[in-house]
């Protein structure tokens, strides 16, 4: 063996401070001699290693030593077999810890040698002290790595075969499951272990450079590993890459019901795959196509077929057609390319006119009403049909024929015209004798636009010219409007149009006729000339009536404006949960009648005087005009957004009629909605139509004030004012907001903001001249007088009201006496006072009409009464007549015809006269 120095030095380290053997003395070696041994045991005994080839190894030893006494020495370690090629030493106490790094380098293989821990003198160690050097056996055991044998680069062209490499692989045992884990173009390769082998399997792929770092890992321990690089390029062929198509991809088709055809379509596959996978159905609506086949050479057939398929598309489906596809795929890396098929299935006949609608207007003859089409098949041959039809007025004249041949001809019975609605629908049923085809369902719609009337605004006429309203079918599609249509008779069509309002609900029209040369008591008819189905409304003329004076004890209570029947002689109102009805008959006022509703809101005639309609809290009655008994009781939808107001001022009006027969209600936002505080309410059966007859499914729309959007405005609270015509309609909210609705003239015009709480109460039929709760008379906006201050002293105003002409305004006044049982109203009177035109002249004072008795403050009163209160005041259609209703009492007063001779002075205060006297009714 040679010297030390020839072997691998690890590492050399200076030990001192050690402790002087015992019993030593003299210099050098700490009182030792040089000849004194250095002993050194290890743990372990034996360094045993194992590694896997290719990564290095770490042994750990310890070696304890007893220096012979010296204070200082120097300790290194080698092996000389070059198995250990780094290491690293410390000393604590007498003890050298060591870790030595194996080499990586080794063979597979067991590999011995011995571990020499040196003691020695100097720091080159050339003088190794007695006893050293120490062996550790040292063996190290090297099992073998996994390898794989280095690829070729690897090329093809076009559709060549893709290449396959099969790599020596060396899998030892020892390494437990070998995985494989491609990175890069993972889709480019295939790669498997098989047996001994790596087999690498490239892709029929497009044209391009693919590479990937393939990853053999064992289980057993993750040094077991290896990798190698795949290099795989594709050349597109001569001519260059065309990807996988099919000729047609699409198709269009349109064809009859009942019918069979073949089509083909070509793959063209991908230039760089010879892969073709067999062609997938992936839709079919209604097993619309069937039966592919392949031609060979890639070429395929299917069948369409429209065998007892719905016309169109299928039924409920939204599409525009039957839609089929098939999927073609080139395996797993040529791509996918579709074929569409689009099918529209055509009725196997045809009409000649296709469309049978028929609208019916006015012109309609009951010839119009017999049609005929030719039938045809699709196909252009002949073949029988048959026809039949689901309605009773839909008359099939001939069932039966040849197609190309004979004409199906139907008629419709005007029965149908008598039905609600416009639109009225049934279906013919024509039939192919052919297989394979269905039944065609044909509608016929009969759009009914024969003029009916169903009510006239207003159905009295007073005076020699008057403009009347006609509700009911009147569109313009009616054609009312042509030469010979309208007919009246009793008086002359000086003109006549069909209005329509877009605030409405849809736009509902009415026929606004203007008549002249009005006799009173000759009725006049307006009518029409259909043959189909006549209409007409008889409208009785009773001139200006002046009523006789009258007054009538009422049970205290608040009571709306009245509404009065001048062709049925009879004044209604609502109030203490009543309908109230007052009969004019044999030229005297008879006793008032009671009918009680429970909650009723208020009350007026219908305008042609058909019925009395109230409002209660969620519904609208119909009631007799006579015994007020109930026809109908109408609810409100229960998914209104608004409903009736109850809050209404008393003696306030919540319902009227407008001159255009339009009835509208205060009301209040239902639900979480901003309502517009006065509403239209319409009749709604759910016909299309809008009724007459507002109790026929009650709904609201707008009636031409805007919505309540200003948080200064009351939502709720909202009072009705009427002309005496009803041309012009207030509405006033408790806010200070005033309009002025005008009916179908379609105005919406805001009045001048009132102060807060007060509210029109009467106004002429232009608008133009109101007069409020308060007594403040306008004209056109500005400040006439103040009324009440224009009173005789001593008098109090209790109400007010403007003649329909605005030349003259009415005030309800009476006197408060103290009597031994109180306070008493008394000398009620009306005063009349000519509106100036003049706005800096003062009203004058043209006549006082003493009336019987007040309407309040007429017994002891209540706790809650006070003999300061309002009255309710109308003037009756003709501007002869005036009513006074108060809170207990209401009163009949003849007003003297303009220009008049001064009426009789005031009744003494003494006078009463609970049921009034018979006196002549003057026309």
């Amino acid at each position: 063996m040679g010297s030390v120095c020839e072997w691998r030095r690890i590492v050399l380290v200076l030990v001192t401070g050690l402790m002087t053997a015992c019993g030593g003395g003299g210099g050098g070696g700490g009182g030792q001699d040089d000849t004194t041994p250095v002993s050194m045991t290890f743990e372990p005994q034996t360094l045993s290693v194992t590694s896997i080839e290719g990564f290095e190894a770490e042994a750990r030893f310890v070696a304890s030593f007893d220096p012979g006494g010296r204070s200082s020495l120097f300790l290194g370690v080698a092996e000389p077999e070059r198995l250990v090629v780094d290491g690293e030493v410390s000393v604590g106490g007498n003890s050298l810890y060591a870790t030595l790094r194996l080499s990586s380098d080794l063979k597979p293989g067991v590999h011995t040698s011995d571990v020499y821990v040196m003691a020695c003198a100097d720091v080159q160690c050339t003088s190794e002290l007695p006893g050293s050097p120490f062996l550790l056996p040292l063996r190290y055991e090297v099992l073998e790595q996994i390898k794989v044998q280095p690829p070729q680069p690897m090329h093809r062209v076009g559709r060549d075969p893709a290449p396959v490499q099969s790599l020596a692989a060396v899998l030892p045992a020892r390494a437990g499951t070998v995985s494989v884990d491609v990175q890069g173009h993972r889709d480019a390769f295939a790669v498997e272990i098989q047996g001994d082998r790596l087999v690498v399997q490239t892709r029929q792929l497009p044209a391009g450079v693919y590479t990937a770092r393939v990853e053999l890992a064992g289980s057993a321990d993750e040094r077991y590993r290896a990798g190698v690089d795949l290099h795989y390029e594709v050349a597109p062929p001569p001519g260059g890459e065309q990807p996988l198509q099919v000729v047609p991809s699409q198709f269009d088709l349109r064809l009859a019901q009942g019918t069979q055809a073949t089509y083909r379509f070509k793959v063209e596959r991908p230039t760089w795959t010879d892969a073709l996978d067999p062609v997938q159905l992936v839709r079919a609506d209604a097993g619309v196509v069937r039966d592919l086949r392949s031609l060979g050479n890639d070429e395929y057939e299917f069948t369409v077929d429209t065998a007892n398929l719905a016309p169109g598309a299928p039924p409920n489906s939204g599409q525009s057609g039957y839609f089929a596809g098939y999927l073609v795929s080139a395996g797993d890396h040529g791509g996918a390319a579709g074929v569409s098929i689009s099918v529209y299935v055509d009725a196997p006949l045809r009409l000649g006119s296709p469309d049978l609608s028929l609208l019916v207007s006015a012109t309609t003859t009951a010839a119009g009403l017999e049609r005929s089409t030719m039938v045809d098949a699709i196909d252009g041959t002949a073949v029988r049909w048959t026809a039949r039809s689901d309605q009773p007025w839909l008359q099939v004249l001939r069932d039966a024929g040849t197609t190309g041949i004979d004409a199906l001809s139907y008629r419709i019975d005007a029965s149908v015209l008598a039905r609600e609605g416009v639109d009225h629908e049934a279906r013919l049923t024509l039939a192919l004798e052919r297989p394979g085809t269905l039944p065609v369902e044909v509608p016929v719609v009969v759009r009914n636009f024969v003029p009916r009337f169903d009510m006239a605004s207003p159905g009295v006429l007073v005076g020699g010219r008057a403009k009347v309203y006609l509700h009911g079918q009147v569109r313009r599609e009616s054609e009312l409007l042509r030469a010979g249509v309208l007919s009246v008779s009793g008086a002359t069509l000086q003109s006549a149009a069909i209005e329509e309002d877009s605030r409405f609900i849809g736009s509902v029209p009415l026929l606004a006729v203007t008549l002249g040369d009005i006799v009173p008591g000759q009725a006049v008819t307006i009518g029409t000339a259909s043959t189909l189905r006549p209409t007409s409304v008889t409208l009785p003329s009773v001139g200006a009536l002046r009523v006789p004076l009258g007054h009538a004890v009422l049970p205290l209570g608040t009571y709306r404006p009245p509404s009065f029947a001048p062709n049925g002689r009879a004044l209604v109102f609502a109030g203490n949960d009543a309908v109230w009805r007052w009969p004019l008959g044999n030229g005297a006022w008879g006793a008032p009648e009671r009918q009680d509703v429970a909650g009723v809101i208020d009350a007026a005639f219908a305008p042609d005087e058909s019925g009395v309609f109230a409002t209660v809290p969620g519904a609208v009655l119909a009631l007799d005009p006579v015994t007020l008994a109930t026809r109908r009781r109408g609810p409100l939808p229960a998914d209104s957004i608004e409903a009736f107001d109850t809050t209404a001022s008393p003696f306030a009006g919540a319902f009227a009629y407008a001159a255009d027969g339009r009835a509208l209600a205060s009301v209040v936002p239902a639900r979480n909605f901003t309502g517009h505080g006065v509403a239209w309410l319409a009749g709604c059966p759910g016909t299309g139509e809008f009724a007459a007859d507002v109790s026929r499914g009650p709904c609201f729309g707008d009636p031409g004030s805007p919505y309540l959007q200003d948080s200064s405005v009351a939502p709720n609270g909202a009072s009705i004012a009427r002309s005496e015509s009803g041309a012009t309609l207030a509405l006033s909210h408790p806010g200070g907001l005033t309009l002025a609705y005008r009916g179908i003239v379609a105005q919406r015009q805001e009045l001048a903001r009132l102060p807060a709480g007060r509210s029109i109460v009467g106004l002429d039929n232009s608008g133009k001249v109101l007069v409020r709760d308060d007594g403040l008379l306008l004209r056109s906006g500005t400040s006439v007088a103040r009324l009440p201050t224009l009173l005789p002293p001593g008098l109090v105003a209790g109400g007010y009201a403007v003649t329909g002409g605005g030349e003259r305004v009415a005030v309800y006044a009476y006197r408060i006496a103290d009597e031994a049982t109180g306070p008493r109203a008394r000398d009620a009177q009306v005063l009349l006072f000519s509106v100036p035109a003049a706005l800096n002249a003062r009203p004058a004072l043209l006549a006082t009409i003493a009336l019987p008795d007040a309407v309040g403050c007429t017994a002891p009163l209540a706790a809650s009464e006070t003999c300061e209160h309002p009255a309710a005041l109308r003037v009756a259609a003709g501007n002869a007549s005036l009513f006074v209703v108060g809170p207990r009492g209401v009163a009949a007063v003849p007003l003297p015809a303009p220009g008049a001779a001064q009426a009789p002075a005031p009744v003494p205060s003494t006078f009463r006269q609970v049921v009034p006297a018979a006196g002549p009714v003057e026309r």
